[in-house]
């Protein structure tokens, strides 16, 4: 392959560029904004700040690179885009655990605790995205449980100030069909957005068909000069079928069969926000947000073909306020607030593939976080910002209900409370008016879940003695740009070490707090614009995720290196702009090869995937605008992953060549 060729340079790409530099592109595509544009980040400090104050690993992604991607999963066409992607569930952490806390406008999305992936910017209407704002690394300190691998926050689309109307429909292969309409404008004091959309696909291999509606709207007022109100409902109706993974016969025979025949998720959400902000005077502010979030979905498991049907209905209630103080002579600012989570789960599961089968298991689960935090930064020098913040999460389970493991059944009725204080400091000093470097410690925790504590699964008992899992983070970055020669950078490194990791003990049968795993690496963003008509951008990640105390059963994986984690994972995008309007994205994606499974005893030994290239071309004009997208361009024949177990090697298949093409009209 071409990256085997190109290892070696490929390693020395973020020393060679703090050396040559002093110091990422603080986003994907607004990099290319004037040198003094301020990057508004909100999800660093739970208020809007500008990018190169934060001591923390950032990236946003904006409004137009959203609009050339134009993705439908989030996974495999958005977070390959960023640094810290992982290639199981999580930001930086490839591990079956969740570790990545999704929100939407600053709220929680998915039921608490333990259910965030890198999926998450799918948990919205996606034609309703302003722009995406991730967080790499532990957050608890703003945002507590289960923010070890970081935070993906979607933050919706604001109400323009002059009427804008759109219609636009796509056609694609393997019967892919898409298009909406929306509306947005300002009439008197009222801002208003709505937007509607559908998805239909046949899918290109077996079991991969989808159907997805999504309908948001949007209200935004001032009741005063002071403070504004923000009104937003959804709703989401998703149905996709799941193909499970192949094994290597039936990889090699023929890639696009299911190995699971009849897997699926339906899932069907309503949600509503409000929010109210108001500035009491120059130095302080005030804001409240609620939202309520109801999701019934039901599936059967895409890991096998045996195994029940699940039913489930969360409702999901967060409620976020926030105080912030400035003070002038001392050049400092206070941010103190609240965070309250209700998360109530009922859940079924059949013992067959019907919900006419017996019940196998039924419960209850209610979560209650309550959360205070603060946090504080001063500037004791004119170039030089400190922070220090601190939350505390007390984290309250009650779970009733009966189950059936092993031919006996089950009865009951536990409860269980966590609390912990989470810790963050920070600081940042300006090398010049366009050159930051910062460092920033933190620490964090994930209580374990459901499952884990009083359900159990796949053989393993639960254990309602276990402790949550802890973390300690150190990372130290550079961040700026070179206005004359319009080049950017974004450069983290980072080291993180877990303790108490969940282990699934074979010999007890249940799960144990037994393990202790460190990942560190270098995380890179690059922009450079050479030209008007040329634009070049790289993301970098150098990843070591080792195991250094994990005893699973009777195998000792200390000093291995976990599943899944390449060495270097490097997204390139040469984009083309000839003329005012048009631009053409030619996007390679390369990773190294990784370990498919934890013992590293694959007999096969590492896996390796195929280069992938994609080309997106778009034209947007005054009223009109079209697009055309050519997914893995070389049609290579690859797995998204490789994983092996007892029954050798099995693969999560990626998509062939995919051509599709829309147009739009607005006015």
């Amino acid at each position: 392959m071409i990256y085997a060729r190109l290892t070696h340079i490929s390693c020395l790409i973020p020393s060679l560029f703090i050396i040559a530099s002093g110091a990422q592109a603080q986003t994907t595509d607004e990099s290319a904004a004037p040198p003094d544009h301020p990057l508004i980040s909100v999800t660093a400090t739970r208020m809007a700040s500008e990018l190169q104050d934060t001591t923390a690993a950032v990236t946003v992604v904006g409004k137009q690179e959203l609009d050339t991607i134009k993705f439908t999963s989030a996974t495999t066409e958005l977070m390959k885009r960023i640094p810290g992607y992982s290639m199981i569930r999580n930001l930086r952490i490839p591990s079956g655990r969740n570790y990545t806390i999704n929100l939407v406008d600053g709220l929680a999305t998915r039921a608490a605790f333990g259910t965030g992936t890198i999926s998450g910017a799918e948990d919205t209407n996606t034609f309703d995205i302003e722009r995406v704002e991730v967080v790499r690394g532990p957050a608890s300190a703003l945002y507590g449980s289960n923010a070890l691998g970081g935070v993906i926050n979607v933050i919706t689309r604001e109400p323009p100030l002059d009427p804008e109307y759109r219609v636009w429909g796509e056609l694609g292969e393997h019967q892919r069909r898409r298009g909406g309409v929306s509306a947005a404008g300002t009439h008197g004091a009222v801002g208003y957005f709505a937007d509607a959309n559908f998805l239909d696909t046949d899918g290109w291999q077996d079991r991969t068909a989808r159907r997805r509606r999504a309908a948001s709207g949007k209200l935004q007022f001032a009741p005063d000069l002071q403070s504004s109100v923000t009104v937003r409902a959804e709703y989401l109706d998703n149905f996709q079928e799941d193909p499970g993974s192949l094994s290597e016969a039936q990889f090699k025979s023929d890639w696009r069969q299911a190995a699971v025949l009849d897997a699926y998720n339906d899932e069907e959400s309503v949600s509503g926000t409000v929010k109210y902000e108001r500035q009491m005077n120059s130095r302080s502010a005030f804001d409240i947000s609620y939202g309520v979030r109801n999701s019934q979905t039901e599936g059967t498991p895409s890991y096998s073909a045996t195994g029940g049907i699940s039913s489930n209905d969360v409702v999901n209630h967060n409620l976020v306020a926030l105080y912030r103080q400035d003070f002038e002579a001392s050049r400092s600012q206070l941010i103190t607030g609240l965070d309250l989570l209700h998360s109530a789960l009922d859940t079924t599961t059949f013992e067959g593939r019907t919900t006419s089968s017996a019940i196998a298991q039924q419960f209850d689960v209610t979560a209650v976080g309550t959360s205070p935090f603060i946090q504080y930064e001063i500037a004791p020098l004119e170039r030089l910002r400190l922070s220090l913040g601190a939350r505390y999460d007390r984290i309250e389970y009650s779970a009733e209900g009966h189950k059936t493991s092993r031919g006996t059944t089950t009865r009951f009725d536990e409860s269980k409370t966590f609390g912990h204080v989470s810790p963050k400091a920070g600081a940042s000093v300006d090398l010049d008016p366009h050159n930051t470097a910062w460092v920033g410690y933190g620490q964090g925790f994930v209580v374990p879940s459901r499952t884990h504590l009083f359900v159990g699964g796949r053989g393993y008992d639960p254990n309602p003695d276990l402790d949550p899992e802890r973390a300690e983070n150190v990372e130290v970055g550079l961040r700026g740009r070179f206005p004359a020669s319009r080049f950017t950078y974004d450069v983290a490194l980072y080291r993180t070490t877990i303790t108490d990791m969940l282990v699934e003990n074979e010999h007890l049968e249940k799960y144990v707090n037994a393990g202790e795993v460190r990942v560190q690496g270098v995380e890179t963003l690059l922009g450079w614009q050479p030209h008007d008509h040329w634009r070049l951008d790289v993301a970098h990640t150098y990843a070591d995720n080792r195991y250094l105390d994990y005893v699973d059963g009777s195998d000792d994986l200390s000093g291995n290196t976990l599943q899944a984690s390449p060495k270097h994972h490097l997204d390139t995008r040469l984009t083309w702009m000839p003329v005012t309007g048009l631009a053409a994205e030619l996007e390679w994606n390369t990773i190294t090869e990784y370990y498919t499974s934890d013992s590293n005893d694959d007999p096969a030994g590492k896996a390796d995937r195929p280069d992938l290239f994609h080309l997106r071309v778009t034209w947007t004009g005054a009223h009109w605008s079209w697009w055309a997208h050519v997914l893995n361009l070389t049609d290579e024949k690859y797995a998204e992953r490789v994983s092996y177990g007892t029954d050798g090697r099995e693969y999560d298949v990626g998509l062939p060549r995919t051509f599709y093409a829309g147009l739009s009209y607005q006015w």
